[in-house]
């Protein structure tokens, strides 16, 4: 029986675009250029007249010095990125995830999100529907570790650097399953081999140059016949670096500036119930939402939304008690409203700030109180005792 041929791997790079002549120096780089234009993706023109220092130009070169040793793979460039104003649209990004797949890419590396709750949908049918057709999306968190997406999202890669710089070796990295963004890595940034192809060029020790590398050990696992997310996840694992008793919490930390006071209402919520108040509350978080309010939960349940933060995750993620589990979540979601499920010894802990206090209950607190009820109903009497 004949061996089975591998698959050339199709991979796209989001950004600012590449230069041609790094690209040409890579000899199983077969590359093409595209770039974005009033939500249409269209080749790029005139590419190998041009001379590309860029932070794309920077991207590919880490993604293929990582796999130089492997055989022929596609790369196509996706400018998104306005080299003058280095801003990009989320009309952009979609039309060029929606380009990705309609050509059925396998790997996308993006070093670029958007930070707007209100973009998080639309972004999460298209990576459902690329992840359905097995891509495989690796994207950095925004540079000041607040949360974005498509970094964020369910089924993301969503990676960060070590801004410390003493975790982590040349090639080294770490991987948390089931974390802040359900799949946590961490990447070193040193790359020298590139800084030298790049005459000397310093590579920037931000999230984005992680995204890169990681796309290329994700080559390397295709490579040998994985494709499927859990596979993924299994052939990085077995090579992460183990780093006992490591706390992204800690990690982060010094990295998001998280305040002592929080300037927005925090609203508790208690329930003699058997736990069926969850579904309403994020209903009424959903109502909320619609009325373009950035809203948050933290819950006991383990819910998959967005806006969903359940307690034990947070607890996985390094933080045990749970008023800094909220002044955590205001600083990394820029939140407008935090709801948050609680029992009622902790609403006795003055040490947890709560302005109000949802309930079914008849118990007496000091804070302010209201009957759950009806979504829209509640929203409007939320706001009326916040204006």
């Amino acid at each position: 029986m004949k061996n089975k041929k591998k698959k050339v791997i199709r991979t796209v790079i989001i950004d600012d675009g590449f230069d041609w002549h790094v690209a040409n120096k890579y000899g199983n780089a077969i590359s093409q250029f595209f770039e974005v234009k009033n939500k249409k993706v269209l080749r790029e023109e005139n590419v190998e007249e041009m001379y590309l220092s860029s932070h794309g130009t920077n991207c590919f070169a880490i993604y293929a010095e990582t796999v130089k040793a492997l055989s022929q793979y596609h790369v196509f460039s996706i400018k998104i990125i306005d080299l003058n104003t280095r801003l990009a649209s989320i009309e952009s990004l979609e039309s060029a995830l929606e380009w990705c797949l309609a050509n059925k890419i396998d790997i996308i590396s993006i070093s670029l999100g958007t930070k707007h709750y209100q973009d998080f949908y639309h972004l999460q049918m298209l990576i459902d529907a690329l992840v359905n057709q097995g891509t495989i999306i690796i994207c950095a968190h925004s540079n000041d570790n607040q949360i974005s997406y498509p970094a964020s999202c369910k089924n993301v890669l969503g990676v960060r650097c070590d801004y410390t710089g003493n975790i982590l070796n040349q090639g080294e990295f770490l991987l948390q399953e089931n974390g802040l963004s359900k799949i946590d890595i961490i990447s070193c940034c040193e790359y020298p081999e590139v800084e030298q192809l790049l005459d000397g060029d310093k590579i920037a020790n931000y999230n984005s140059y992680a995204a890169p590398f990681i796309a290329g050990l994700v080559h390397h696992a295709m490579n040998e016949g994985n494709h499927t997310i859990p596979e993924i996840i299994a052939y990085l694992i077995k090579r992460r670096k183990e780093y006992n008793n490591f706390s992204m919490w800690k990690f982060l930390y010094n990295a998001i500036n998280i305040p002592n006071v929080i300037d927005i209402p925090i609203v508790g919520v208690i329930s003699s119930g058997d736990g069926s108040i969850i579904t309403e509350i994020c209903e009424l978080c959903r109502e909320f939402i619609c009325q373009k309010y950035n809203t948050y939960l933290i819950c006991f349940d383990e819910k998959e939304d967005y806006y969903i933060f359940s307690r034990n995750q947070l607890y996985i993620f390094g933080i045990k008690d749970l008023s800094e589990m909220i002044r955590f979540i205001y600083s990394y979601t820029q939140a407008n409203i935090i709801f948050v499920q609680m029992n009622i010894n902790e609403i006795c802990d003055n040490s947890v700030q709560i302005d109000l206090l949802l309930t079914d209950t008849d118990y007496e607190t000091t804070v302010p109180k209201l009957k759950i009820g009806k979504g829209k109903e509640l929203v409007e009497q939320i706001k009326n005792m916040f204006a």
